[in-house]
């Protein structure tokens, strides 16, 4: 039933379902139920079938991650609608702490993160670091996912993590560390543009770092050689077949 429900093949869950197969057994060590596995790939009809046959929808995985906060990461908001309306918990939390807003936002699903705290998942709520889902977007440069977790009253100065920080702090990026120090003080000036922040310095961000700037030119230079090197055997070749024409014209 784990791999029908995986890949939406919903005549099969429901013909094991009314077989009797087992709606709740999990994966070896993965420990996903079927429910998992269809809200993990965004399997609407899938978690429908499991769901009205009683599968538990908070049902969680190794680590302790339920099957709202794997929809919530791989972003599918028509499953996260279906889980949200059986009841599936905004506020479950991870061995590690993480809630579902968290994951999201960490992976920059903005639109997911809309929806999960219009179901009333909490802003400012922390992880076992005191990692906010707003430190994990800041982490990461999800400038979407900043904006929408600023209007929902995220806090951008206030709250720290263990080691001390901010989400300004944990900026990645002059883009998102220009967004949040314009919110820093509850300032709502993160809804004008960011010309400034999206040009030069944003250009700055997107720059590859040193080991990827010499892994590109190293992929250049062989670029290079291995042309120089075509160039030199078709020389080659014509020289070798003038020489070869001209023995041929000295036999005849």
């Amino acid at each position: 039933m784990y791999l029908a429900a995986a890949a939406g093949h919903c005549d099969c869950v429901a013909a094991l379902l009314a077989a009797g197969a087992d709606k709740e057994a999990r994966a070896f060590v993965s420990l996903r139920t079927p429910l998992f596995a269809a809200a993990a790939e965004g399997r609407e009809e899938a978690l429908r079938l499991l769901l009205g046959a009683g599968a538990a929808v908070d049902a969680p995985a190794l680590g302790g991650f339920t099957p709202l906060a794997w929809a919530a990461g791989n972003g599918h908001c028509p499953a996260l609608r279906v889980l949200l309306s059986r009841g599936a918990s905004v506020a479950a939390e991870a061995e590690s702490g993480e809630r579902p807003l968290a994951v999201a936002a960490a992976r920059g699903q903005s639109a997911v993160c809309a929806l999960l705290l219009s179901a009333g998942a909490s802003a400012n709520a922390a992880d076992a670091g005191g990692w906010t889902a707003l430190m994990r977007a800041a982490e990461r440069g999800h400038l979407d996912v900043l904006r929408v977790l600023l209007d929902g009253g995220a806090d951008a100065d206030g709250a720290k993590n263990a080691a001390g920080k901010t989400a300004h702090e944990c900026a990645r990026g002059a883009a998102a560390a220009q967004l949040l120090a314009r919110y820093q003080g509850g300032c709502m000036a993160h809804r004008l543009p960011l010309e400034e922040a999206e040009g030069a310095p944003a250009e700055a961000e997107a720059a590859p770092p040193p080991r990827a700037r010499r892994g590109r030119a190293a992929t250049l230079l062989s670029s290079i050689f291995v042309a120089l090197l075509a160039v030199l055997l078709t020389r080659a070749l014509g020289v070798a077949r003038a020489r070869l024409a001209g023995k041929g014209g000295a036999m005849f």
